[in-house]
């Protein structure tokens, strides 16, 4: 018989929180289109080798649709294709968070200084209230300082994106093998 606290906490689970752009493909600005995708092998080699042991969030800020470069319907649609690309990799993204915003650039209501735009952390804060996760294993991997302050404002791990790093993780999980 489990009490109530057990069940909770086997439920639990860390959490890998992943920029996109720059983390798992190459950041070539403001795009909307699965064609011009170029993975980031380093990182999905990762993901390939631990995601079986972690949620799997991807937290990105998405000022294209603010400045009109797409819809917010065109970047769901898109965002469902890169989804079905990821999976086809046996890469299983557990739930997304945008941020349509910017501050200074864009069209009336997405216009505005929001509290999910990186580097704050609402779109972190708002995963954690609706998944149970294990904060103290979980870590964020991102590419720019933006990424960096967010996890640091939600106590979460950083890691840069670069293979040293994933050789740290690796090694941190008893993964050998990474650069093969």
């Amino acid at each position: 018989k489990h009490n109530h606290r057990e069940i909770i906490d086997k439920l639990k689970k860390p959490a890998i929180f992943l920029d996109r752009d720059g983390v798992l493909n190459k950041d070539i600005g403001h795009f909307c289109d699965a064609n011009k995708i170029k993975w980031i092998e380093s990182t999905l080699n990762l993901l390939n080798k631990i995601s079986k042991n972690f949620r799997l969030f991807i937290i990105t800020n998405q000022s294209g649709i603010a400045r009109g470069y797409f819809t917010k319907k065109q970047f769901l649609i898109f965002q469902n294709q890169y989804q079905a690309l990821l999976n086809s990799k046996n890469i299983f993204i557990d739930d997304i968070r945008y941020c349509p915003h910017h501050p200074s650039i864009g069209f009336k209501q997405l216009k505005k200084k929001c509290n999910c735009r990186k580097p704050k952390n609402g779109m972190i804060k708002n995963l954690l209230g609706c998944w149970d996760v294990d904060l103290e294993k979980s870590f964020m991997i991102g590419d720019q300082k933006s990424d960096f302050l967010a996890a640091e404002k939600s106590n979460l791990k950083f890691f840069y994106n670069n293979k040293k790093n994933y050789q740290l993780i690796l090694k941190k999980f008893n993964i050998s093998n990474f650069l093969n």
